[in-house]
């Protein structure tokens, strides 16, 4: 499941890549690629609430985000010392919208607003 799901997380950075939008752009769609997968009624059960008390944090997509985060480090454009801890608090964040999505009253709305929050955050240490 989460090998599947990093793929196509993967194959929309691809896409997004072709496109030549920035690398900022490209980690925003590949949240967003990844709620779309929580959403998903077995994943969202099985990988979102059940695996992380089983297996820990050290999943494929959080892997991405991470390695996308240190890209972003390494090319000067995050300034963020930690970013395991930013890459877990992230993680939390985008897994605990996840699981409040299929019982909200407004879906939409509760996904576009955690965007913005994650978003707000992402940007407290962008670099420009």
């Amino acid at each position: 499941m989460q090998a599947g799901a990093a793929a196509r997380i993967k194959e929309e950075a691809k896409v997004k890549a072709k496109q030549n939008v920035s690398l900022w752009d490209r980690l925003t769609a590949g949240i967003d690629t990844y709620l779309d997968i929580c959403l998903e009624p077995a994943y969202g059960r099985i990988v979102v609430q059940e695996a992380p008390a089983v297996l820990g944090n050290a999943l494929y997509p959080m892997a991405l985000l991470a390695a996308s985060l240190e890209t972003l480090k390494r090319n000067g454009e995050l300034d963020f010392e930690d970013i395991d801890l930013l890459s877990r608090m992230i993680d939390a964040m985008i897994c605990k919208m996840a699981v409040m999505l299929p019982d909200a009253t407004d879906p939409k709305k509760l996904r576009k607003h955690g965007l913005q929050i994650i978003g707000s955050l992402l940007a407290a240490f962008r670099r420009t």
